[in-house]
C-alpha cells in the first residue's frame, strides 16, 4: 500500500481550523494578524518611500515643473532603467538559455537512473506543466534590481496535480524588523489584492473554505492609499472607483498557542476591512513546518534583510545627471527663447506677465523695451553630465561593449582586446547571477519536496526524443523518496554565447591534442602525472568542473608489502596495483601470515589480508595473460589465481613453501595459507 498523501495547508479542501474557535478567539487572533501587519508597516515605512522614489526614476516619471517656470525642463535620464533593463536581460538569457533548467544529482550509486527520471520530470513541469512559470520568474528578474529583493510563493495546485510558484513584490511581502532570513522569520504576511466575488468564488469551492464570509463588505475600505499605490495609479491610469478597488486580503504565516500550550504553526487568512478571520489552516506537515517561500536578492544588505538594488546607489547620480540635463535645456531655451523687460511709458498693453522664457515683464526703471543678454550654455554642465555618466558605468558595468556596440574613440578595435574587455565588465553581473542561483536552487529544492509530499501515486508526463518523437513515461511518487540534490542546469558564469562558444572551441582543441585521451602514435608521455595536472589546472581555469571526467584518473602510486601489512594490523586495505613486482608482494605478505602476528590479529583484519591475496593472485595472472596475448615468451609466472569461494582459515604452523620453478622469479613459488596450488 502506498503511503497516504499528507494535507495540502494551501488546498481549500484542507480543514479550516478556525472553527474549532469561538467568535471572541476569532476576532482576537484576525486583530493580532492586522497589529502585525501595521507594526511590520512601519517598520519598514523609510524603505517604501525609497522604493516609490526609485520605481518613479526606473519608469522615469516625472510630475509638471513650475520652477523656475512653469513647464520647465525635467526630463528623467533612463539610468536606473538602462541598468535594470540589461540585467534582467543578462539574468532572463543565464537561466533560461540552458536546453533545460533542473539537474537532478543522485546521492548514493544506485540513485542514478531514479536521479535521471526525477529531473526528466521536473524539467517537462517548469517548462510545460506549471502555468506562467517563465512569466513569472520574466517578472522576479526584473524587479530584483530595482528592489532589491523579490519573492516567489509555492503552492500545489491540487487540480492541475503539480506545484506553482508565484511571484510576488515585496511591496506586498512583509516581515518583522530585523529579520536576518526567512528561515528564522517569526512571521511572513502577504497582501492579496482581491475584488469581493474573487473570494465569493474561492468560497463556493468547497462549502466552508471561508468562516464568518457573511462579514466581509462588498467594497473596499477607505484605508489610505500608499504612495506606492498612488505612484502606480498615475503611471498605469488605474481606475479610481471604490467599486472596482480591490479589497486588502492579509495572508500570514505565523505562530499562535491556544491555552497552555506551546504556539504552533498556522496560516492565517483575515480580511482587513472588516478585521475578520475568514481561514485557519495548519503548516505542519509529516512533522516538519512547510515553508512556501523563495527569495531572491540583488546586493545583499549585511545589516538587514532587505537587499539593495540599482536604485539604492544610483538614484542620487540619476537625480543629478537630471538636473545637469535640465538646466541644459532651460539654459538653451532661454538662448533661443529671450525674454525682456519693458517699461509703462512703451505704449505696450499691461497684463499679468511673470518672468519666463518668451514673455515681457513690466517694471518702473526701463527705458522702453530691454533684452538682457544671456550668457550660452556653460561647458561645464556637459563634463558634469559625462563625469556622472562614467560613474553610473564603472558601477553597473553598463560600457558601451556590453551595450552591444563599439567604444568611443577605438579606430582599430581588436577580438581578443574586446573579449577581454567584455569578460571584465561581466564579473559583476556573473556574481549577482550567482546570487539569483542560489535562490533559485532553494526554490528548485521545495519543488522536487512538494512533488515527494503531493504528486499523485502514479502521473504520466511527455517527453520529446532527439528524432522529434512523443513518449509518454510515467512518473511515481515513490521516485522522490529520499534525498537528492536538485540544482539549476543553467550556468551562471556565462552571460555572453560568444565568449561561451569560444571557450567551447578551446577545450575541444585541447582534448583533442591531450594524449591523456588520444593517443599520439609518435609519443611517448614520459610524465602522465604533469601532463594531467596542467590539463586539470586548464579545466579549472574555464570554471568547467563537469569536464573533470574526460581526463582518467592515474592509478595511485605504488607501495611497498611491508607497508601494506602495517595497513591491515590497524584494520585498513589496500589494493594491489597494476605493474607492480606481485610475486614479491605475495611473497611478503605469505611471510607475514606464517609468522607470530597474523594469529593475534581479529578476524577481520586477517580477512583484509587474503582477500589482498588473492586479489594479487589474479592481477598477476591476467597481466601474466595479456602479456602472452601481446608475444611474450614462456609460461606465465608467480601463483596460480585463487579459486572462487570464502577465504580459508590459516593453520598456526603453516608449511614453508616449495622451491619456484626456473622460469620463476628467485625465491619460493608463494601459495595462499588454506588454498591448493593449481
Amino acid at each position: 500500500m502506498p503511503d497516504p498523501q499528507p494535507q495540502n495547508p494551501n488546498s481549500p479542501r484542507n480543514q479550516n481550523l478556525a472553527g474549532s474557535f469561538s467568535a471572541e478567539e476569532r476576532k482576537k487572533i484576525a486583530v493580532e494578524v492586522i497589529r502585525w501587519w501595521r507594526t511590520d508597516k512601519d517598520g519598514r515605512h523609510d524603505w517604501e518611500k525609497r522604493r516609490d522614489e526609485w520605481y518613479k526614476l526606473w519608469l522615469m516619471h516625472r510630475e509638471p515643473k513650475t520652477e523656475p517656470w512653469p513647464n520647465a525642463s525635467n526630463v528623467c535620464l533612463p539610468l536606473i532603467a538602462i541598468a535594470c533593463n540589461q540585467f534582467h536581460a543578462r539574468s532572463y538569457s543565464a537561466m533560461f538559455s540552458a536546453p533545460g533548467v533542473v539537474k537532478c544529482l543522485p546521492v548514493m550509486a544506485n540513485d542514478v537512473a531514479r536521479a535521471k527520471k526525477c529531473e526528466q520530470f521536473m524539467d517537462w513541469q517548469v517548462q510545460n506543466d506549471i502555468p506562467d512559470y517563465e512569466d513569472d520568474k520574466d517578472k522576479m528578474l526584473l524587479s530584483v534590481p530595482i528592489n532589491g529583493t523579490a519573492l516567489t510563493k509555492g503552492r500545489w495546485d491540487g487540480k492541475g496535480e503539480r506545484p506553482v510558484f508565484e511571484y510576488a513584490s515585496a511591496m506586498n511581502v512583509l516581515l518583522p524588523y530585523r529579520t536576518k532570513n526567512l528561515e528564522t522569520a517569526r512571521r511572513i504576511t502577504h497582501e492579496l489584492w482581491l475584488h469581493y466575488d474573487e473570494l465569493g468564488a474561492r468560497n463556493r469551492q468547497r462549502e466552508g473554505c471561508y468562516i464568518d464570509f457573511d462579514k466581509v463588505s462588498a467594497t473596499a475600505g477607505d484605508e489610505p492609499e500608499e504612495e506606492m499605490d498612488a505612484t502606480k495609479d498615475k503611471v498605469e491610469t488605474e481606475a479610481d472607483s471604490t467599486e472596482e478597488r480591490p479589497k486588502r486580503v492579509l495572508e500570514t504565516s505565523g505562530w499562535w498557542a491556544t491555552g497552555t500550550g506551546d504556539p504552533k504553526p498556522y496560516i492565517f487568512t483575515v480580511d482587513f476591512d472588516s478585521e475578520t478571520l475568514l481561514r485557519m489552516t495548519s503548516r505542519q506537515v509529516q512533522d516538519q513546518v512547510l515553508n512556501q517561500w523563495t527569495d531572491y536578492h540583488f546586493l545583499p544588505n549585511p545589516e538587514g534583510y532587505y537587499s539593495f538594488g540599482f536604485g539604492h546607489f544610483l538614484k542620487n547620480l540619476n537625480e543629478m545627471a537630471n538636473t545637469a540635463f535640465n538646466q541644459i535645456f532651460d539654459a538653451g531655451r532661454v538662448s533661443n527663447q529671450p525674454f525682456g523687460f519693458y517699461g509703462r511709458r512703451a505704449g505696450l498693453k499691461r497684463k499679468e506677465i511673470k518672468l519666463w522664457p518668451g514673455k515681457m515683464e513690466e517694471v518702473e526703471d526701463a527705458p522702453q523695451v530691454f533684452f538682457p543678454t544671456m550668457q550660452r550654455v556653460d561647458q561645464v554642465l556637459f563634463q558634469v553630465l559625462g563625469m556622472i555618466q562614467q560613474y553610473s558605468e564603472q558601477f553597473t558595468s553598463t560600457s558601451d561593449y556590453l551595450l552591444g556596440r563599439e567604444a568611443k574613440g577605438v579606430k582599430n578595435p581588436t577580438a581578443t582586446g574586446t573579449t577581454a574587455i567584455i569578460e571584465q565588465g561581466l564579473v559583476l553581473y556573473s556574481v549577482m547571477i550567482k546570487r539569483l542561483f542560489r535562490s533559485l536552487k532553494k526554490e528548485l529544492t521545495l519543488h522536487f519536496s512538494m512533488n515527494s509530499l503531493y504528486l499523485p501515486e502514479r502521473k504520466q508526463y511527455r517527453v520529446q526524443g532527439f528524432e522529434g518523437e512523443l513518449a509518454f513515461p510515467e512518473i511515481k511518487r515513490s521516485d522522490f523518496d529520499g534525498r537528492m540534490d536538485v540544482t539549476p542546469l543553467a550556468d551562471p558564469s556565462y552571460a555572453s554565447k560568444l565568449t561561451r562558444r569560444q571557450e567551447a572551441q578551446e577545450l575541444m582543441a585541447m582534448t583533442l591534442s591531450n594524449p591523456l585521451v588520444v593517443g599520439q602514435p609518435n609519443m611517448q608521455v614520459l610524465n602522465p602525472k604533469a601532463v594531467l595536472a596542467v590539463s586539470r589546472e586548464v579545466l579549472e581555469s574555464y570554471n568547467r568542473p563537469n569536464l573533470m571526467g574526460i581526463f582518467p584518473d592515474l592509478p595511485p602510486e605504488s607501495m611497498s608489502p611491508v607497508a601494506e601489512n602495517a595497513l591491515f594490523m590497524q584494520g585498513d586495505k589496500h589494493d594491489p596495483q597494476p605493474g607492480e613486482d606481485h610475486a614479491a608482494h605475495f611473497k611478503t605478505h605469505y611471510t607475514f601470515v606464517s609468522g607470530p602476528i597474523f594469529p593475534t590479529m581479529p578476524r577481520e583484519y586477517q580477512e583484509l589480508v587474503k582477500d589482498h591475496m588473492r586479489k594479487t593472485q589474479g592481477l598477476m595472472y591476467m597481466e601474466a595473460q595479456n602479456a602472452a596475448m601481446l608475444g611474450a615468451t614462456g609460461a606465465p609466472t608467480g601463483p596460480s589465481p585463487a579459486p572462487a569461494g570464502g577465504a580459508q582459515p590459516v593453520p598456526a604452523g603453516a608449511p614453508s613453501p616449495a622451491p619456484a620453478p626456473a622460469a620463476a622469479p628467485a625465491g619460493p613459488t608463494p601459495v595462499a595459507p588454506g588454498i591448493p596450488s593449481a
